[in-house]
């Protein structure tokens, strides 16, 4: 069982970061697909049940790209925002 629930955390911190690093790029791109991404980020998160803001892997994957850095403030802030939308609706 320990396996299991190891691999299940790692599987979704991969996806986490992998989508991270994607709604960074696209938000350089000005992609309409970003809110997308930052969706499937914060539902990896909870499903995940990983406990740590969307922000820190925002973070970390812009300190691995420097290019992206530029876009660190934006997708933390659509991220704050789609969170803020979802409390509402709950």
């Amino acid at each position: 069982m320990t396996e299991k629930v190891d691999t299940t955390t790692l599987a979704f911190t991969w996806a986490v970061f992998s989508a991270a690093e994607t709604l960074l790029g696209s938000l350089s791109r000005n992609s309409p697909k970003a809110r997308s991404h930052a969706e499937l980020m914060l539902d990896f998160i909870r499903v995940g049940k990983l406990g740590l803001p969307a922000s820190h892997y925002v973070e970390l994957m812009a300190e691995k790209y420097p290019e992206l850095i530029a876009y660190k403030y934006a997708a933390n802030r659509l991220l704050k925002t789609i969170t803020t939308e979802q409390q509402a609706a709950e």
